[in-house]
């Protein structure tokens, strides 16, 4: 530990004194230290450029005073824009569990833009016509396959009848087996 911290321009020992103004210009700032080497008593002096110290002083009194609130605050800070974060996204989960609730049985649904950030609005416009046109689509297969249920419903129930009709007449058993053709 230095004796003693010199906070003003070097040197303490007049004749180890550098020329006037320091080395180059610079002040030096620095410390002594007393020991021994030996038998003999010694001096050990560090000096550095004023720009140096300044440098150091400051971040080293910025540590000592002023960090370690830094830390809490940075933290604090942090949690709080995570919970502004979810709060200002809540709506959004609700907008996808709405979403997700579209099915084959509820084509119409739509998604609500009530309560929704005004950045996604047309996002969720976007969404609800392209579900639109899926309505569209399905309503059209549906009635499509309706449809060919009742045009194949007509011809395919003529055949069962003529069927029925050939199995309770003996003469036709011939050809229901496949040993002779029907006849046309």
């Amino acid at each position: 530990m230095p004796d003693r911290w010199l906070r003003t321009p070097f040197p303490v020992d007049p004749d180890a004194c550098p020329p006037e103004g320091g080395i180059d210009g610079h002040d030096l700032y620095g410390f002594t230290q007393r020991g021994t080497y030996g038998d003999k008593s010694v001096w050990v002096q560090v000096a550095f450029p004023q720009s140096d110290i300044v440098f150091d002083s400051v971040l080293e009194e910025f540590i000592k005073d002023i960090a370690w609130i830094w830390i809490p605050f940075v933290v604090g800070l942090l949690l709080v824009n995570l919970l502004v974060a979810r709060i200002g996204l809540q709506p959004l989960r609700v907008a996808a569990t709405q979403a997700e609730s579209i099915g084959t049985g509820a084509v119409s649904t739509r998604i609500p833009e009530d309560n929704l950030p005004v950045e996604v609005h047309k996002l969720v416009g976007a969404v609800n016509r392209g579900l639109g046109r899926l309505e569209l689509a399905f309503h059209s297969r549906q009635k499509f396959i309706a449809d060919a249920a009742h045009e194949l419903r007509t011809p395919v129930t003529a055949e069962a009848a003529i069927a029925a009709c050939l199995v309770q007449d003996p003469r036709h058993a011939p050809q229901l087996t496949g040993d002779q053709p029907l006849p046309r």
